[in-house]
């Protein structure tokens, strides 16, 4: 038995739960960032999806199946499925290079205390992370959208299983300094699977995001079992071990009274009479 493998690149929108619409996007200028992973502080969020478009397998708290080239992430799709125990059948992969915000992760999260009427606001807040920190990580957060090179600063609030939610903006409420909160206004309405108490930690994507399509076949080779017998081998010196042939008999002859086989007690009718005697 052997294995067939093919792997192919897809696009990841496909399996990107928000993108930026058609004429959001033609008004967005476009400038090529050289991103830096950084393995220290950037995180690989690693799904495989079935052809239904079912995640049967996540990790969001930092897939460590790549390796670091010369500054270049190196992954290997084949060998990232079957550890996972998929080493049959079709699947789609997909990676996501983010790095954590407002010193939240996956284990550190925030939960949405409240939420705006039209949805396109919510306030973040945390039992995990420290006052400290975050009022800290929010001004490192404002500042960086303030300051950004491009038009735009692009994070999101990360719910999980690839469900990543474009904000656009971000204010520190310290209102309260036992309690600071983080208010994030978001490009569209959020969905309405997430609500109050949904948990969520902030991210920025440091590099686009890959797909691939994996395909695993197992073939089988038939294997002869068949035994074969050689033929007699007519090169043997037995020729004057060969027994005569008998003559060809039948009914009549065996029980004619002239006949050999019918005379004496050795006789083949004397034995076939003693029999049915």
């Amino acid at each position: 038995m052997s294995r067939t493998v093919n792997i192919n690149s897809i696009n990841p929108i496909t399996f990107e739960y928000q993108t930026y619409s058609t004429e959001d996007s033609s008004l967005i200028f476009n400038t090529n960032v050289d991103a830096t992973f950084n393995p220290t502080l950037d995180v690989v969020e690693y799904f495989i999806y079935d052809l239904n478009g079912q995640i049967v397998y996540s990790n969001v708290t930092g897939y460590p199946g790549y390796t670091i080239n010369d500054k270049n992430v190196v992954l290997d799709p084949e060998r990232d499925l079957t550890s996972q125990g998929f080493v049959i059948g079709q699947y789609n992969t997909v990676y996501n290079f983010v790095s954590p915000k407002l010193a939240s992760n996956s284990t550190n999260p925030y939960f949405i205390s409240e939420l705006s009427s039209d949805r396109t606001e919510v306030r973040l807040d945390t039992t995990f992370i420290f006052n400290d920190l975050v009022v800290s990580s929010s001004l490192e957060l404002i500042n960086d959208i303030n300051n950004t090179s491009a038009d735009y600063y692009d994070f999101y609030l990360d719910f999980g299983n690839n469900n990543l939610v474009i904000a656009v903006n971000a204010l520190l409420d310290n209102t309260n300094p036992n309690n600071p909160t983080v208010l994030i206004k978001l490009y569209e309405p959020l969905p309405q699977q997430f609500n109050l108490n949904s948990q969520v930690w902030v991210v920025t994507q440091v590099a686009e995001p890959v797909a691939y399509n994996i395909d695993i076949n197992e073939t089988f080779e038939l294997v002869d079992t068949t035994i074969n017998i050689l033929g007699p081998n007519y090169n043997l010196s037995i020729n004057d071990q060969i027994n005569n042939s008998t003559d060809y008999n039948n009914y009549n002859s065996l029980i004619a009274t002239s006949a050999s086989y019918s005379q004496g007690t050795g006789s083949l009718k004397y034995q076939l009479n003693n029999i049915l005697a």
